[in-house]
């Protein structure tokens, strides 16, 4: 029996051959996006491997540090967090900064930057790193006491607090940033009428809010006198008398469950500890965006710090001059009778519809640019952090190539 022989036609060999080129350049392509692209998941997990040559190490000096909570930019690893930067003389490089809450003895000893954020000064090594000592310091200069002098603050090569006449420093405004662009998209998409602001809060409770840990400063018998005048319920660790709303109660993170709180209030208090300039903490901007009217003392710059200025809060200082602080003089006089006077400002406001949509029209903005060119300077401030760690890379690289010159 004969075997015919198989034959292809011309037509026929060109199709195979495109669909053997087809399936190749498939298969290159396909092996060319597996070394050159990543999915997001793979590139988050890439990005948060250190790499020596090109990151920048951060380890405090002491176990526990604040620095990530500070950095509203950084992402949260395991540790610690990440905060991606710049390089310093480009327009397209970036760094990662990897920041650790606590420290170990190998991390130490290679640190491209030691942060102090009290106390424990940073060890200098000539030659190698750390490549800069940095102090962070989210305290007031008072409360500092020694740590805050000029003396101790020269023994760092860079220091960062809240205080304007720093080359570098952070703002507590900045912090919440987000929260309030929230607000004015939201406006945009649905204004909010100042009678729909008047009407929510003349629901809530007629009565002070107070989250508080200390008394110092004598914020404790400022609160203590005010609630035999006015209404305060306390939530904090100090002078604790209300329990937790039941609408609150399954609230885990501290911050959720404090807004969730303050919702309820008409006022809440925001009492700093000193009366420094630029120290305007978290507090304020707590009851501001819970729509509570802040009951403020401290920074006597504070209208620089607040949307529209001091008129959306309510300064202490206003009605009981000389009264708060380390300095202050609580027992002169009949203090009583002031805080009197101050509780009644409260109870009429309840009844002063004006008064109280000019304290609330921040929250109408549809342009930020209403809330005053001072309070916008400090909500969009750069994190000073990424200025710490580009110095720090520049500092690397410069003796990097003294090494290899040498």
């Amino acid at each position: 029996m004969k075997h015919e022989r198989f034959t292809v036609s011309p037509s026929k060999k060109a199709v195979l051959l495109e669909l053997a080129l087809l399936q190749i350049f498939v298969v290159v392509l396909y092996l060319l996006m597996r070394s050159g692209a990543t999915t997001p998941a793979e590139r988050e997990e890439n990005d948060t491997v250190f790499n020596a040559t090109r990151d920048i190490l951060v380890v405090p000096t002491n176990n526990g540090s604040f620095l990530c909570g500070y950095s509203p930019g950084s992402r949260k690893v395991r540790g610690g967090c990440i905060l991606t930067c710049a390089v310093p003389n480009s327009t397209n490089k970036r760094f990662n900064c990897h920041m650790r809450g606590n420290r170990t003895d190998e991390q130490y000893e290679v640190a491209d930057i030691l942060v102090n954020h009290r106390r424990v000064l940073p060890v200098h090594r000539r030659g190698g790193p750390p490549y800069l000592t940095l102090l962070y310091s989210g305290e007031s200069k008072e409360s500092l006491g020694y740590y805050g002098t000029e003396s101790y603050l020269r023994r760092h090569d860079m220091v960062i607090s809240c205080h304007h006449y720093r080359k570098h420093y952070y703002t507590w405004a900045r912090q919440h940033a987000k929260l309030f662009a929230s607000i004015v998209e939201g406006n945009r998409a649905r204004p909010v009428p100042e009678e729909q602001l008047w009407d929510e809060w003349a629901s809530r409770l007629s009565a002070v809010a107070v989250f508080s840990s200390s008394s110092a400063a004598h914020r404790g018998e400022f609160v203590d006198e005010l609630s035999m005048h006015y209404p305060v319920h306390s939530y904090g660790r100090f002078m604790r008398t209300n329990a937790t709303p039941a609408e609150c109660s399954h609230l885990e993170d501290r911050y959720e469950l404090k807004m969730c709180v303050l919702r309820n209030y008409k006022y809440a208090i925001a009492l700093e500890n000193t009366e420094e300039n630029d120290y305007v903490t978290e507090k304020v901007y707590h009851a501001l965006l819970a729509g509570s009217i802040p009951i403020y003392w401290g920074a006597p710059n504070v209208d620089e710090f607040v949307p529209m200025g001091s008129g959306s809060i309510i300064n202490v200082k206003d009605f009981l001059p000389g009264r708060l602080g380390r300095r202050g003089n609580w027992s002169a006089g009949n203090v009583s009778e002031e805080v009197g006077r101050f509780a009644a400002h409260l109870s009429r406001l309840e009844h002063d519809e004006a008064a109280v949509k000019h304290m609330l029209a921040w929250r109408t903005a549809t342009d930020e640019r209403t809330w005053g060119r001072k309070f916008l300077d400090n909500l969009h401030h750069e994190d000073p952090t990424c200025a710490a760690c580009a110095e720090a890379l520049v500092r690397r690289n410069r003796v990097t190539q003294r090494s290899r010159v040498n």
